[in-house]
């Protein structure tokens, strides 16, 4: 591998793997966060197997990605990544293509907390530039 290609692939600075069970998350490939101030960033570098037919990220990855941003704010609901917490509901809007080697990087806020749902959203950037935006419900368990 070139030095070109080995630098495409790092890791930004300060992320570290985030480890999960699910199958369907090994296969997807490794999901980095990163604690940011009062943020919690999550991200992964583009792979080729991340790509549709036309050559740029598949939609579907995009949205896997930001089906994550629950984690992003889990520190600020106080609910530990043990905790269950189904999707209700996920929107997203793309706004621009991302291709392979790019760091896709999802940047969450917590809008609002009931008590049994949290309601998020969340911008999707690729090597900074915008290319989504996303808005999430997520079932909270009793007691969390």
């Amino acid at each position: 591998m070139s030095d070109h290609t080995q630098s495409a692939l790092a890791i930004p600075e300060g992320f570290r793997p985030i480890r999960s069970g699910s199958p369907f998350d090994e296969r997807f490939g490794g999901v980095y966060c990163k604690e940011d101030g009062n943020r919690f960033l999550l991200g992964f570098r583009v792979q080729p197997h991340h790509l549709n037919d036309g050559g740029t990220l598949h939609g579907g990855v995009m949205a896997t990605l930001a089906d994550w941003q629950l984690e992003g704010v889990r520190p600020q609901l106080g609910i530990s990544a043990e905790v269950i917490t189904p999707t209700i509901s996920l929107s997203v809007e793309y706004l621009a293509p991302s291709t392979v080697g790019t760091w896709l990087e999802c940047r969450a806020e917590l809008q609002k907390r009931t008590g049994r749902m949290a309601f998020t959203r969340a911008e999707l950037y690729a090597d900074e530039t915008l290319v989504a935006r996303s808005s999430a419900i997520y079932h909270l368990p009793r007691g969390a």
